[in-house]
């Protein structure tokens, strides 16, 4: 019986480094590709979500700094009686 494949011969020449390096690179931006699917199911606008969520952090990181500088809602004021 003879072969009748080329590459089952033991010819096939091509720089398997290359196609390793290929092969990483295409799971990587697969799995990238994945996740940002994942992050955006079931969200018709996920611009708006993002800009929301960034929003939102601003504010938080104000009201954190006002608190931080002690002023604002008076929460922090101590009444003492002698």
């Amino acid at each position: 019986m003879g072969i009748c494949f080329p590459c089952f011969e033991g010819g096939a020449s091509y720089d398997d480094n290359e196609t390793q390096e290929t092969r990483r690179q295409n799971m990587a931006a697969a799995a990238m590709k994945r996740q940002e699917n994942a992050a955006n199911r079931g969200i018709k606008d996920p611009a708006s979500v993002k800009r929301k969520q960034e929003a939102q952090k601003r504010l938080d990181e104000e009201e954190n700094k006002r608190a931080r500088m002690g002023g604002g809602d008076g929460e922090n004021l101590r009444w003492n009686v002698d």
